[in-house]
């Protein structure tokens, strides 16, 4: 796993291996941040993706670039959060373990169901 800041074909890539995995959010414009910035403000309603946060791309876009013998051994998410959320939904699940340490288990764990 590289450090390094992502390029555009990464970006690219990244579109391509999860094309048909996700929801397509929506741009919207915010005049209110168009007034604050001065300047036209776009903004990404990624609360609208699989359990309602953007980190489900990475967790995706992560387990998709794992080999098989990642894959075959599994991922354990030291998260109960949104990253954990995105590794967990259960549509893409491969293998994993899921330790949930959270007061809040059975609403996250409803939100892995989708």
């Amino acid at each position: 796993m590289s450090s390094s800041v992502a390029t555009y074909d990464d970006v690219v890539q990244a579109a391509r291996r999860m094309r048909g995995r996700l929801h397509k959010t929506q741009v919207a414009e915010s005049l209110a941040l168009n007034n604050l910035c001065g300047a036209r403000v776009l903004v990404k309603c990624e609360a609208l993706q699989r359990t309602g946060t953007f980190k489900f791309r990475g967790a995706l876009n992560r387990i998709l670039r794992l080999s098989a013998a990642e894959r075959e051994a599994g991922v354990v998410a030291f998260s109960s959060g949104n990253f954990g959320q995105g590794l967990a939904v259960r549509k893409f699940v491969l293998t994993f373990n899921f330790p949930m340490n959270s007061n809040r288990l059975q609403h996250k764990q409803s939100m892995c169901n989708v």
